[in-house]
């Protein structure tokens, strides 16, 4: 289960509105739904810990590999970074469950995205 859908559940499962949720963890309710959405991903750690904290489960619990990996990015290289890299995760993940292209042309894309990363890793050797 990702990030968004483990919030939604643990929140439905409370009986918590977005909003109330949104108040509680001193966020706005544009990031919980951005969140639950899978739109978006939480910039630091202690975002998802206030979140948890509300929910009554461990921040661990909520993230996920994607989750985890923006997180990991923002602390490396700042919050542009770790913005960029969420948006381009998300469009990726639309991209390849939107149904529009055959496994073999997924395939194809996968392996140009491949290329074009160990393109660039050889040029900056």
């Amino acid at each position: 289960m990702e990030f968004g859908e483990k919030i939604r559940t643990v929140r439905s499962e409370l009986g918590i509105s977005q909003s109330e949720l949104a108040k509680r963890s001193q966020l706005s309710l544009r990031s919980i739904q951005n969140y639950e959405s899978g739109q978006r991903h939480p910039a630091n750690i202690a975002i998802v810990k206030r979140i948890g904290d509300v929910l009554g489960v461990s921040y661990e619990y909520l993230l996920d590999d994607t989750a985890k990996y923006v997180i990991d990015a923002a602390n490396r290289a700042g919050k542009d970074a770790a913005d960029d890299i969420d948006r381009l995760l998300s469009d990726i993940q639309g991209f390849f469950a939107g149904g529009r292209l055959s496994q073999k042309d997924k395939d194809k894309v996968m392996r140009a995205i491949n290329e074009i990363y160990w393109e660039s890793k050889e040029a900056v050797k």
